[in-house]
């Protein structure tokens, strides 16, 4: 805990009031008689700031994060914005690129290697990991360089530091909620009709986000108290992408092995999503469960992280 006091003795502050009169009147500037204030009438009370530090779930400041809000909103516009600014084909990206992956996928695995898809046609079935996988890949890239593209911003102004990880995962819910709409379009084309899993579509999504912004947290303190490690993270995401059920079933995974697999946050997103939309048989409540609890600590882990990281990173900019 520190303490912080101001303290001016008035004589002080009347000897500086006479010599500004006194090079006044020399200086033929004083053109109407300047009275001073009288000081000893004055109220010389001082107020004393305790400044605290904070544990725990204290430390995150949440009440503080939720004024600012707005700020947070700004920023995630501000991306959106100038994402589509200036393009030809616009919001149509969203579109183009997880469909041009989706056509290549079924091509390579679908046709030719013959991957299984438990029962489900390979384009919808490499259509729903890949909008999901997108989007994490998209928040952990911005993440990489998010602090030193507002290194001006956080040296000028105070605000709480988590707001740019959080602003980072709201743009590319644009693009995933287009490629959404697309995937539930094109389902009737496959006969595929929707089931009462639906229902479970918004748990998933919302632990969707939840592990974008634990990658957000977790790479953009990296990115700055680590300077090589944006070297790193794109190894980091090939092995992410390839231990994660996007090309293939979790049914191909031994079954004694499942448990620790699903530890990977995104073995439960896909694999429920797929139940939710594409009636793939549903996920076995433990491999669910694992994937929650690990999303949410990653999480946990990841916002303490970035907001023990914050105290020094004007610092390390």
């Amino acid at each position: 805990m520190y303490r912080a006091a101001a303290w001016v003795e008035p004589q002080v502050l009347r000897t500086l009031g006479g010599i500004l009169v006194s090079c006044c009147k020399r200086r033929h500037l004083l053109r109407s008689a300047i009275i001073l204030p009288d000081w000893d009438g004055i109220d010389w009370q001082v107020n004393v700031t305790e400044i605290q530090s904070h544990k725990g779930w204290s430390g995150l400041e949440l009440a503080q994060l939720w004024d600012y809000r707005e700020l947070i909103w700004l920023l995630a516009w501000r991306d959106i914005s100038s994402r589509y600014k200036q393009t030809v084909l616009g919001i149509f990206w969203a579109i183009l690129q997880p469909l041009g992956s989706v056509i290549v996928l079924s091509v390579v695995l679908g046709r030719m290697v013959k991957v299984p898809s438990d029962g489900i046609p390979y384009p919808l079935f490499a259509f729903s990991a890949v909008l999901c996988w997108q989007y994490v890949a998209t928040v952990a890239g911005a993440s990489t360089a998010t602090i030193s593209s507002s290194s001006q911003l956080i040296t000028k102004v105070f605000f709480p530091r988590l707001v740019l990880p959080i602003s980072i995962v709201i743009p590319p819910l644009v693009d995933l909620g287009v490629s959404l709409s697309l995937l539930l379009v094109s389902l009737p084309f496959f006969h595929v009709s929707f089931t009462l899993g639906t229902i479970w579509l918004p748990y998933y999504i919302v632990l969707l986000i939840i592990t974008a912004l634990s990658v957000s947290c977790w790479f953009s303190g990296l990115a700055i108290a680590f300077h090589d490690m944006r070297h790193v993270f794109p190894l980091l995401m090939q092995l992410w992408m390839f231990s994660s059920p996007i090309f293939y079933p979790m049914s191909l995974v031994p079954q004694e092995w499942r448990l620790i697999y699903s530890l990977n946050p995104m073995s439960g997103i896909l694999e429920g999503l797929r139940y939710c939309l594409l009636g793939a048989p549903p996920p076995v409540f433990e491999h669910v469960c694992a994937s929650t609890v690990s999303a949410v600590v990653l999480l946990i882990t990841g916002a303490l992280f970035f907001k023990r990281l914050s105290k020094i990173i004007a610092d390390l900019i």
